[in-house]
This record gives structure tokens, sequence and C-alpha cells, in this order.
């Protein structure tokens, strides 16, 4: 997070070690480049990130994304998938999702998709939400120059699965609250 002091501060609300349970699915929105290296204002370390395919063809990248047990959304089918996060479980880690599955283009919310929601069900883990704001400002999508900005990192109320579990179809229940307690905190700043 050093690196980002000349262009702004970053900041995090709601991220108390005692706040979040573990393990635990984080779900964050996605403005950024940078959302990434926001989380390292987390409260704990033993978090794999999920990703799409194609930050692992960076010859230059791939090999820390293994090294930091990235997890690739889109190579592994479904029930290798599972199990990979299931195996992040089950050592007391943590699974981070972006479930835009891209930033931003607007800096609104864009369609969230289910795979953080399922993975949190299957697996009987609460969802802890994170609201990003400012790293859209940072470095806009499209520009090459960072700017100035606040960049603030807020971890909401968990939400857990057995509240959704009356519901018809409980993940797309879930991923709805979620979409929507990430908007309020978003439209609040």
């Amino acid at each position: 997070m050093e690196f980002l002091r000349p262009f702004g501060r970053v900041r995090k609300e709601g991220l108390q070690k005692e706040r979040v349970p573990t393990p635990c699915v984080f779900v964050a929105n996605h403005l950024s480049f940078f959302d990434v290296y926001c989380m390292g204002t987390l409260p704990v370390t033993n978090f794999s990130i999920v990703v799409r395919a194609w930050p692992f063809k960076m010859w230059f990248y791939a090999p820390f994304m293994r090294a930091a047990k990235y997890l690739n959304s889109e190579q592994l089918d479904q029930e290798e998938f599972m199990a990979q996060c299931r195996d992040v479980f089950d050592r007391g880690g943590s699974v981070l999702f972006f479930p835009e599955g891209h930033r931003s283009r607007d800096g609104e919310l864009g369609r969230f998709y289910s795979g953080a929601f399922k993975v949190a069900l299957d697996n009987d883990v609460p969802v802890v939400p994170l609201a990003i704001s400012g790293t859209d400002k940072l470095l806009p999508r499209g520009q090459w120059v960072m700017r100035p900005a606040e960049v603030v990192v807020e971890g909401l109320e968990p939400v857990y699965p057995r509240q959704f579990m009356h519901e018809d179809v409980p993940h797309l229940a879930m991923r709805k609250y979620v979409k929507q307690a990430i908007a309020a905190a978003r439209k609040r700043r």
C-alpha cells in the first residue's frame, strides 16, 4: 500500500479482525487494477483470490499468482474449482471474489456472477461484502497516469448462508442481497 501513498490515502473501515469470520468468502466490487492491491488492508492474510484465465498467461505475473495460490475460475471445471475452494477453507483460509468478473467501465456496479455465492452456500461459510471506492479515480480505465484520490475499503456485515436457505434459489437471493449492500455502502460515499 505504500506505493500508493504519493497519490492518495487508502483507508479501511469495518475491517477489524474480530469482525471478520474465518473462513469466509470475501466479495468485492471491482473498479480498477488497484483493487487487488487494496486487499492488503484485509485483517487476514490467509486467502486465495479468484481470477479469470488471462492473468495466468502473463509470464511475469503467473508464477507469483501460482505461488500465492490464486484460483483460476475459467480453466477449472466446476468440480475442480469447488474442490480447490474447499481445500482453502479446510486449511482455515478464505476465498476472495470480484463477482463482476471484470472492472467497471463507468464506476457503477455491474452484473454479479453467482460463483462466490454457490461456494459460500456449498461450504456453509459466510460472505463478507467489501465496498471499494476511489480506485477508479486513482487510475481511470483507459488512462496511464495516476491521479490523487482517497480510496476506501469498507467491510460490511457478514452474510450467512442460513439466511437464504428458505428461498427458492438461495444463491440468487444471496447474490442480490450482497450486491444491494455493496451498492448502498458505495452510495454513502
